[in-house]
């Protein structure tokens, strides 16, 4: 048997001879992948690709956040920075990303599949280059059930409301996913 894989969105992302690596300071291209074994000892093989989603658009809403917004930076960062192209699944390395937040105090990021139980996907704020607080986004998206093996994945939206003290999660595509959680 012989692995076939392939990829298709590739943009900002580089390859080499078994990674599709993220840039530190880029999110993840929206990359759909396939792998598959394949018998190829007859005269032929023949294998039907089915691509999925290999990539999480994750919204983020500040809402009454207890620090003055001027000034303040929000850094998305993970211990995964892209895949392994034999088999899709997460690549390590130092993934770091700048949200930019709209005037609303929202912005997108773009996740690849992380490995399942890491803690290393946080968002840090900071101001004047000093890390001022540490979000677990790891934990919360763990205690709504989210599966980073699922084999297409879902986009999430978190909204932090910090006047209430709650994290309000949402897993696209999924029924009743809503989930609250109390932070302090």
């Amino acid at each position: 048997l012989y692995t076939v894989s392939a990829v298709v969105g590739e943009n900002k992302m580089t390859r080499d001879d078994k990674t599709l690596a993220i840039p530190l300071g880029y999110d993840c291209d929206k990359i759909w992948g396939y792998t598959s074994k394949v018998d190829c000892h007859k005269e032929f093989a023949i294998d039907t690709a089915k691509f999925h989603k290999q990539f999480s658009l994750v919204n983020i809403e500040f809402a009454n956040l207890i620090h003055d917004f001027e000034g303040l930076e929000f850094y998305v960062k993970s211990g995964t920075a892209g895949l392994d192209l034999t088999d899709l699944r997460p690549a390590e390395g130092e993934f770091s990303y700048l949200l930019n937040l709209d005037k609303n105090h929202c912005g997108t990021v773009c996740l690849p599949r992380q490995k399942q139980g890491s803690r290393s996907l946080v968002v840090e704020i900071l101001k004047g280059g000093v890390i001022i607080e540490t979000l677990p986004l790891w934990s919360w998206i763990e205690e709504v059930g989210y599966d980073w093996f699922s084999p297409n994945l879902n986009d999430i939206n978190i909204s932090i409301d910090y006047s209430i003290s709650w994290v309000t999660i949402k897993v696209e595509g999924w029924k009743d996913s809503e989930k609250k959680i109390f932070i302090i």
